[in-house]
């Protein structure tokens, strides 16, 4: 009886590498959609800071020639200052490097232009997260095309 239970145990020890390997190979080999593989010139087109909240807001339309990235947008505060854009940066496949300049509107005075820094990455055709520091706070942002699918022209 003891030898029976042995060999069923020793069976079922050596079945499960043997089925693990099956199921990451079949995994492996069975990619069901093409990869994406980003190139400097997919930044182009219009992006909006996502998640929006009402009355706040964040566009930005770049350009991209050679890896240089230039562009202009917009922002606003639901009751805060508002203004433009001027965004200048580099892109080399899916990295984008920024700098964006915060020009308040004139009727906000007091107040001077504002640098910021994005350091991101496309990680599908309409999408673009990574990390904005401005004024020493660093925090995680996430963009998206608001042209889906389609790129500037």
């Amino acid at each position: 009886m003891k030898s029976i239970f042995a060999r069923r145990r020793h069976a079922a020890a050596m079945l499960v590498p043997a089925l693990a390997a099956v199921l990451f190979s079949a995994a492996c080999a069975m990619e069901t959609a093409p990869r994406f593989v980003p190139s400097a010139h997919d930044i182009e087109g219009t992006w909006r800071l996502t998640p929006a909240f009402p009355g706040n807001g964040f566009t930005m339309g770049l350009i991209e020639s050679s890896g240089a990235v230039t562009g202009g947008g917009d922002f606003t505060g639901e009751v805060g200052p508002f203004g433009t854009l001027v965004v200048s940066g580099n892109a080399t496949a899916d990295s984008v490097h920024l700098q964006i300049v915060f020009n308040y509107d004139p009727r906000f005075t007091g107040l001077h232009p504002d640098t910021a820094q994005l350091n991101g990455a496309l990680v599908t055709l309409d999408s673009l997260t990574g990390t904005l520091t401005r004024g020493g706070t660093t925090s995680a942002t996430q963009y998206i095309r608001l042209n889906i699918g389609q790129q500037a022209r």
